[in-house]
């Protein structure tokens, strides 16, 4: 892989890995599951918890 591709296949993975760690994140945190939605009205709200 020459290095131009090595960089788009960097570039295409940085928001799929975002959402994917987003995800875990929530449903470890907040006890999110698939189709729920989540509203944080303030930071503290994650920090506190």
């Amino acid at each position: 892989m020459d290095l131009q591709r090595a960089c788009q296949a960097n570039v295409w993975a940085i928001p799929i890995v975002s959402m994917a760690k987003w995800q875990y994140e929530h449903s470890k945190v907040l006890g999110a599951e698939n189709g729920q939605l989540y509203i944080l009205k303030a930071m503290m709200i994650v920090l506190e918890g």
